[in-house]
């Protein structure tokens, strides 16, 4: 599927240099589409091999996205896309705990306690605190009882904490301007609608396989935000 199919049909919309491209791999077993990617953006955007240009500054951008622990990567924090931040309290909590998989039903046990991660995650993120990451939400969380929530409700949505602790360990997915990191380097998905480039996003299950299902749904739920908040 990758050689026959995949390959040859990213190779011409990159090479048409007017559309984004954006993969996300599941597997990591192979660098080819990685290759591919950056390859026919380097061609397009006429940069030598030799270049030391951060390839999220070339004419056609290309930048990657790992959570492998050691593996250079540009930066997805999810709090501080476009698409996001345009959002009230109640829509970031809604996009979020969906994402993460934390709503689990409408039956009675099972909306309980996604209700209880919900009405949690809403009052971390409405606290005067305003985490601009997950490593940030974790630190509110870490003291969720003087976020004004009741002792059931907190015990109910363990879920929640562990959950968000669990993605602010993930280096790359909680740069924040405070970081120093080049500009460039952040990735933000609303630019996929508005600039013609590439995006590789490698999340092997091998390596991480709650957590980088979680990262997927992330980068699914703020890609369709995106999407609706671009400027046509």
């Amino acid at each position: 599927k990758t050689a026959l199919g995949i390959s040859p049909l990213v190779s011409q919309l990159i090479a048409a240099g007017d559309c984004s491209v954006l993969i996300i791999d599941l597997k990591g077993d192979d660098q080819t589409l990685f290759d591919l990617l950056q390859v026919g953006a380097r061609q397009v955007s006429g940069e030598s091999t030799e270049s030391t240009t951060d390839s999220a500054d070339w004419s056609f951008p290309f930048r990657y996205f790992s959570s492998v622990p050691g593996v250079a990567s540009h930066g997805f924090n999810p709090f501080l896309q476009r698409g996001f931040t345009s959002l009230t309290d109640l829509e970031q909590t809604d996009l979020i705990s969906v994402a993460m998989g934390l709503q689990y039903g409408t039956d009675y046990g099972r909306k309980f306690f996604g209700d209880a991660n919900f009405h949690l995650l809403l009052a971390a993120i409405k606290s005067g605190a305003h985490p601009e990451s997950f490593a940030e939400l974790a630190e509110v969380l870490k003291d969720a009882r003087n976020l004004g929530v009741d002792r059931e409700t907190l015990k109910a949505a363990s879920n929640i904490v562990t959950s968000v602790g669990r993605l602010g360990q993930v280096t790359p997915l909680n740069f924040t301007p405070h970081d120093g990191q080049h500009p460039g380097s952040h990735i933000d998905l609303m630019d996929l609608f508005q600039r013609p480039q590439a995006l590789f996003c490698s999340l092997p299950a091998a390596t991480g396989s709650v957590v980088n299902s979680e990262i997927a749904r992330l980068i699914l739920f703020s890609l369709i935000n995106a999407a609706q908040k671009a400027e046509k």
